[in-house]
C-alpha cells in the first residue's frame, strides 16, 4: 500500500480529497491534519509516500516540517483551487491536482504514481534480498528471531507475544501493528486485531478459526477477505 497524508483545513475539501483517495485501492490515508505541525509527529511515526497538501496552510515553511519532507521525499499533490478544465499533462507529471477534481485526470495521476512505486519496489527487491530474520527487544536484551521459527504473533494487553517453534515465546513492548509493517506481507497475515499468523505454519482454516499446530486462533470477519486474498482463495 502507498501511504498518504493530507494537510487541509477546509472540511468540504477534506471530505472530497479523502473520497478520491479511497477511489484508488492501492492508497492508504494515514490521517488528515489541519496544520504542518500536526502532520510532523505522524511523519515521524510513518514513512509517507504521498503528501496531499494545500499551499495556503500557514505553517508549511516551518524548518522541522521541511526537513522531514526532504528526508522522506514523498510525492507532493497540491490541492489548491484550480478549475477542472484547466488541468493538463504537465500538472499531472508534476503531481498537481485541483480541489475541483476531474476524476479521470485524477485516476490517471494516481495510476502513474502506482506504476512508479511498483517499479521502485521491484528495483529495490532485486537490489536487496529478503531478510530471513528480525531483531526483537525483550526485557534487557535484543534477540535475533528467524522468521521461519515464528508460528504466530499475539497482542496481549501492553505487550506483544511471539510464539515460536519448540514451544518458545518472546514478550516485547513493540506493537503488533509494527510487526505487520516490517514482516513480509506474503508470509505473515493479520487475521484478527490481536493475531498475525505465519502462512508457512497454518494447518487448517475453519469457518472462523485458523489452526496453527495445536493453537486455535480466531479469524475475524474484518480480516477474512484480505486473508483469503493473500491465500488466493477469493479468485
Amino acid at each position: 500500500m502507498i501511504k498518504c497524508l493530507m494537510i487541509e483545513r477546509e472540511e468540504k475539501n477534506k471530505e472530497r480529497v479523502a473520497l478520491l483517495i479511497r477511489e484508488a485501492p492501492f492508497l492508504e490515508l494515514i490521517q488528515t491534519c489541519s496544520t504542518a505541525g500536526d502532520a510532523l509527529p505522524l511523519m515521524q511515526q510513518h514513512r509517507i509516500d504521498v503528501l496531499f497538501l494545500n499551499r495556503q496552510i500557514p505553517d508549511l515553511m516551518q524548518p522541522e516540517f521541511l526537513k522531514k519532507v526532504k528526508q522522506q521525499s514523498p510525492t507532493l499533490v497540491f490541492t489548491n483551487d484550480m478549475a477542472a478544465g484547466e488541468i493538463n499533462g504537465n500538472d499531472l507529471h508534476n503531481g498537481y491536482a485541483p480541489k475541483k477534481f476531474d476524476l479521470d485526470a485524477y485516476m490517471l495521476m494516481m495510476n502513474r504514481l502506482f506504476t512508479n512505486f511498483q517499479q521502485l519496489s521491484q528495483a529495490q527487491s532485486l537490489e536487496k534480498p529478503e531478510r530471513k530474520f528480525i531483531f526483537v527487544r525483550t526485557e534487557y536484551k535484543i534477540v535475533k528471531v528467524i522468521l521461519e521459527e515464528i508460528l504466530f504473533i499475539e497482542g496481549v494487553k501492553d505487550y506483544t507475544k511471539l510464539h515460536l517453534s519448540g514451544d518458545r515465546h518472546l514478550l516485547t513492548l513493540r506493537s503488533l501493528k509494527s510487526f505487520g509493517e516490517i514482516l513480509p506481507a506474503h508470509l505473515f497475515v493479520r487475521i484478527h486485531r490481536s493475531y498475525i499468523v505465519s502462512l508457512n505454519h497454518v494447518d487448517t482454516i475453519l469457518r472462523n478459526r485458523v489452526m496453527v499446530g495445536k493453537h486455535s486462533l480466531p479469524l475475524s470477519n474484518s480480516y477474512k477477505d484480505p486473508f483469503f486474498d493473500t491465500l488466493q482463495l477469493n479468485a
